[in-house]
């Protein structure tokens, strides 16, 4: 009886679980869709250039803040740029398909069967951001205000893929890989229990407008290019993020073998 009685406290359980997962993978798939929702709205405002005034204006603000700063403090304004350099090469496609295979070795270690596969699923990101950067009118910053006085960006890294030319600059892709990245890890310390999970989103958070801030202030791209690599980036993390934090949240073996991950 004591048996039977354990074995029903862990299906009520198991269920209960099953359901508070099933309501948050819901409005996680709900949040997914509204990204992808919004990304497609931004790319036919960029396409009919109704945001171009306003990234002109954002880019010259920033460019001559960053001037202004370079004259009063010039190591200040070095390291930023080191920064945001460095920036550069750690979100770019070769690293991001290391990322990719570690996070895929530590997770399969963790028994998240197929959906340790999931970190891969970046490689959409790229292939969205060459077709898109092939299609969507959106001259580069350089290209663009070359004409009017503005100095195109002198330094970093050169090496394949980070310097193919593609035509225009919509979406940033260093922003939607860090996008999708930040959004993934954010949402496996989101179901982690403890205090420190909401300093590690908010963490997350903050680095991932730092380096969308880094996009502009290098003079790589408009603020519209970043904004839709991070949300198109976001967007396909919380398709697919949420089916390992499901994973992970097993306690038990018995809820392992009760809720199917489909």
């Amino acid at each position: 009886m004591a048996g039977e009685s354990e074995s029903g406290a862990v299906q009520t359980e198991v269920s209960s679980s099953g359901r508070l997962i099933s309501s948050s993978q819901h409005r996680t798939a709900l949040a997914s869709g509204a990204g992808f929702v919004i990304f497609i709205v931004l790319t036919g405002l960029v396409q009919l250039r109704i945001l171009a005034p306003l990234d002109t204006a954002i880019v010259r603000a920033v460019a001559e803040w960053r001037s202004t700063l370079f004259t009063v403090d010039p190591f200040v304004g070095q390291t930023l740029d080191l920064v945001s350099m460095a920036i550069s090469v750690l979100c770019a496609t070769e690293l991001m398909t290391f990322y990719a295979v570690v996070g895929s070795v530590l997770l399969c270690r963790a028994g998240c069967g197929r959906w340790s596969l999931t970190p891969y699923a970046f490689a959409l990101l790229v292939w969205a951001e060459v077709i898109l950067k092939l299609t969507v009118h959106q001259p580069p910053v350089g290209l663009a205000l070359s004409g009017v006085g503005f100095i195109p960006p002198q330094y970093g890294p050169s090496y394949p893929l980070l310097s193919v030319p593609l035509g225009g600059s919509f979406p940033s892709g260093h922003a939607s890989r860090f996008g999708f990245l930040a959004t993934f890890v954010a949402i496996l310390l989101w179901e982690r229990d403890g205090r420190a999970k909401k300093l590690g989103v908010l963490v997350v958070i903050a680095l991932t407008l730092y380096v969308g801030f880094t996009r502009v202030y290098a003079r790589d791209h408009w603020p519209s290019d970043v904004v839709g690599g991070l949300v198109l980036g976001a967007a396909l993390a919380l398709l697919v993020a949420p089916h390992v934090a499901r994973r992970l949240a097993a306690v038990s073996p018995a809820e392992r073998a009760v809720e199917p991950y489909v």
